[in-house]
């Protein structure tokens, strides 16, 4: 164990960089992946990239449980840091591998049953493809999900940079590693897949090792555990409304990728894939920012510092928007380059389309995931879940009804319009919860603390 003082609080902003530039630079490398990997499968043939464009919203669907989960301990344990609780911010850590690890189990055995309902319903080329694709991923879930959560707990200790290191460093072996097994070994749309697995046991054993050997600021140690329902509870309070928001969006990518397979074919549903790829890449920054944000806001929000996680909240959405802007600038003249990396030529005024109004979707995304990072530091992520909610149920029934009536562009119009609105709802209620955050808590604890026989409750 390292004997160091954990503090985001007295330099906030400070912080904030120190962890935000690193996160940045992760989400870069991990969407630059991303397209190179989709790059390396559109070259096979387009059976095989309809097959992974359809299993994205799954596989992203499975490593969101550790994100989630790993987000919700980082939020206790920032507030318990925060709180100048530190056993109980150890405790956590405890807990939260414990839910992990029970979750695998259970992704493990609908993997099982999954695998043969898809070949029993539906034996067409493009959906055993992305069973092909899918199932070395589920069964080798447990890396994926763990490299997530340690991700995410050692940013609560102020250490990004390990992790980015490292995860970088898998990014680039399974680039060097995907054609290699896709096309010398012959494996095809399963070699994509078996080089992410071989790639990401890198990060995973190095997280494992640096908790096992002692070598974070926040130990793992049995001598720290004891079961708290109360810190079961304050996890799940994060980490389902996160789940739950990306099988929100896997449910509503499936209907979107229906949609476009029907008016498109299956060049539609390849189309979309790549925008969401470029979307990923864009909004990289705002991203880290987010991430950054919500190990900083729990420690504030645990020390009380109220006037200043508002002004945290004002900077960041100022930087994001900035560098949003910047951004786009430099897509739009790049945009057609950018979706032939995907083998997407011949469709100028489709692009065109993407570009104009994703610059919009763009400008409005930083108020929405900078205000649910926010969320999740204080751990109220239902808020989260609840708005967007809202905005893919707009989302879905306007893409419904336009498709209906034949309008071109639908499911960009309908995706432009659900996340302006979605941009508001977020902005608006941020800005109430910090007008009413010191009357609430003015002689309140913001955590339940286990430091003295006289255990109170809050919140």
């Amino acid at each position: 164990m390292m004997d160091e003082k954990i503090d985001l609080v007295s330099q906030p902003k400070k912080s904030f960089w120190k962890l935000s530039i690193p996160i940045i630079a992760f989400c870069l490398f991990d969407s630059i992946y991303g397209i190179v990997d989709m790059a390396w499968v559109t070259q096979i043939n387009i059976h095989a990239s309809f097959a992974v464009s359809i299993s994205i919203p799954f596989v992203s669907l499975i490593f969101s449980f550790g994100d989630s989960l790993g987000r919700g301990t980082n939020s206790l344990i920032s507030r318990y840091i925060g709180f100048g609780d530190y056993e109980s911010g150890y405790n956590t850590l405890i807990h939260g591998i414990i839910i992990t690890n029970i979750i695998w189990i259970i992704i493990l055995f609908c993997a099982v049953f999954a695998q043969e309902i898809i070949y029993s319903v539906n034996p067409a080329d493009s959906y055993l493809l992305a069973m092909d694709y899918l199932m070395p991923l589920l069964t080798f879930a447990y890396v994926f999900m763990f490299v997530n959560f340690f991700s995410e707990t050692l940013q609560a200790e102020g250490n990004s940079r390990i992790p980015t290191i490292f995860i970088i460093s898998s990014n680039i072996l399974n680039i060097i590693l995907d054609p290699i097994f896709i096309f010398n070994l012959n494996l095809g749309v399963k070699g994509a897949a078996y080089a992410t697995v071989l790639s990401s046991l890198i990060p995973f054993i190095v997280f494992v090792l640096m908790y096992l050997l002692g070598r974070t600021k926040i130990p793992l140690s049995r001598k720290y555990f004891k079961l708290r329902p109360y810190i079961l509870i304050e996890i799940c309070k994060v980490a389902l409304p996160n789940f739950l928001d990306e099988g929100l969006w896997t449910f509503t990518s499936s209907f979107i990728n229906g949609i476009l397979t029907v008016t498109m074919g299956p060049v539609g549903p390849v189309i979309y894939s790549a925008s969401n790829k470029l979307k990923t890449l864009l909004n990289s920054p705002v991203r880290g920012f987010g991430r950054a944000l919500m190990s900083v806001t729990g420690h504030l929000f645990g020390a009380h510092e109220f006037d200043e996680l508002y002004e945290m909240y004002k900077y960041t959405l100022k930087v994001s928007v900035i560098t949003t802007i910047v951004v786009m600038i430099a897509f739009i003249f790049l945009r057609e380059y950018a979706f032939s990396l995907f083998s997407i030529k011949g469709m100028q005024t489709e692009i065109l389309w993407i570009a104009i109004l994703g610059t919009v979707i763009m400008i409005s995304l930083p108020f929405t995931i900078v205000s649910s990072k926010m969320l999740d530091g204080f751990g109220k992520s239902m808020y989260s879940l609840f708005f967007i909610f809202i905005k893919l149920c707009v989302q879905c029934g306007l893409i419904y009804v336009l498709n209906m009536y034949h309008i071109n562009h639908c499911v960009l119009i309908g995706v432009t319009v659900s996340e302006v609105l979605s941009a508001i709802i977020f902005y608006a209620f941020l800005r109430y919860l910090f007008k009413n955050f010191n009357e609430k808590y003015e002689n309140e604890d913001v955590v339940k603390t286990f430091n003295s026989d006289d255990e109170t409750e809050s919140l």
